[in-house]
């Protein structure tokens, strides 16, 4: 039977042409194991740009990612 393990999180802002878009980063001691864009944040950035809700999604995630390495 596997334990349960509950992530710290943290968010972090990331700046898309399209709009500031809120990531929760899913913690395990000090190391970023998850990184998850704010649907709501990439929905109404993608309903204001016409862009696709993907393509936001990933860019956001892709930003966080680097911004995470850099610190």
């Amino acid at each position: 039977r596997h334990k349960r393990v509950k992530l710290g999180r943290e968010f972090v802002v990331v700046m898309l042409p399209e709009g500031k878009i809120r990531v929760k980063l899913g913690k395990l001691g000090k190391r970023v194991v998850q990184i998850s864009p704010e649907y709501d944040d990439c929905h109404h950035a993608a309903e204001r740009s016409g862009k696709n809700f993907r393509d936001i999604y990933l860019r956001a995630s892709e930003q966080a990612r680097q911004e995470v390495e850099k610190l």
